[in-house]
C-alpha cells in the first residue's frame, strides 16, 4: 500500500450504502487501526474482489453486509468468509434510505423499468409493485444510477442512496421508498489480521441482530 491513507474496500461504486457506512464510522475504524490517518474509500466490483484486497493487503480493511432486516442474512458473505483467510474485527450497522432516482426532466409517470441491486429491489418491493414497474439487478444500488444516467431513456429509474444521486448528478423522484421503515443492514469490517475477538457464528449473530432492531 503507497498511499499514506487508511484503505478501507466496499463493493460497487462511489455512493453505495456499504462505502455510507464506512463514511459513518470512521472515528470507529480509526480507533480500530490506531493511527491518525486520513480515511480513503477503494471500490471493488465485487465482494470476492473486496476480500482478495484484504488478503493481499492491497488495503488496510474491507466492509462486507452480511445481514438486512428485511431480507435476512446474506450468505456469499459467509461462504467467502470461510473460503478465504480473513477476519471479522468489526461489527457495524446502517439505517439504508433507499431513494427512487431518474433524470431531471423525469416524473415518476413517465417510469416503465427500475434498475438496483436485488437487495435494493426487495427492500423496496411494495412500492415497485404497486407501480407495476419491471425490476432490473444490477451488481449495485450506486452502479444502477450510472446505468440508467448512460442509457439516457426517460422511461428509467434507480434505485440507490441520495449519496448516489449526489454523485451523478440525478434527480431524487421519491426518498424512503423501502418497504420498513426500520430498514437496517449490518456490516462486517474484515481485516487479514485478527485484531479483536468477534464472534460471527450465524445463530449467535441473527439473534442478536433480531433483538436490536426490534427495539
Amino acid at each position: 500500500m503507497s498511499s499514506g491513507n487508511l484503505l478501507v474496500a466496499f463493493q460497487g461504486e462511489h455512493g453505495a450504502f456499504s462505502e455510507e457506512a464506512v463514511l459513518k464510522n470512521k472515528d470507529v475504524l480509526a480507533e480500530l487501526d490506531g493511527s491518525k490517518r486520513g480515511l480513503e474509500t477503494i471500490p471493488y466490483p465485487s465482494f470476492e474482489d473486496v476480500i482478495t484486497a484484504v488478503e493481499k493487503n492491497w488495503v488496510d480493511y474491507g466492509i462486507l453486509p452480511i445481514e438486512n432486516s428485511q431480507e435476512g442474512t446474506i450468505s456469499e458473505t459467509y461462504d467467502l468468509l470461510i473460503k478465504y483467510n480473513v477476519y471479522a474485527v468489526l461489527d457495524i450497522k446502517l439505517r439504508v434510505v433507499h431513494c427512487l432516482i431518474s433524470h431531471k426532466d423525469t416524473e415518476i409517470k413517465d417510469i416503465k423499468k427500475v434498475y438496483s441491486h436485488v437487495q435494493g429491489l426487495k427492500q423496496c418491493s411494495d412500492f415497485i409493485d404497486r407501480y407495476r414497474w419491471e425490476k432490473i439487478p444490477t451488481y449495485n444500488t450506486a452502479g444502477s444510477v450510472q446505468i440508467i444516467l448512460d442509457h439516457n431513456d426517460r422511461s428509467e429509474a434507480a434505485i440507490a442512496s441520495k449519496k448516489a444521486a449526489d454523485i451523478y448528478n440525478m434527480k431524487i423522484l421519491k426518498e424512503g421508498i423501502e418497504n420498513n421503515d426500520r430498514n437496517y443492514t449490518r456490516f462486517f469490517i474484515i481485516s487479514n489480521t485478527q485484531q479483536t475477538e468477534l464472534e460471527y457464528h450465524l445463530s449467535n449473530f441473527s439473534a442478536k441482530f433480531d433483538n436490536i432492531y426490534k427495539e
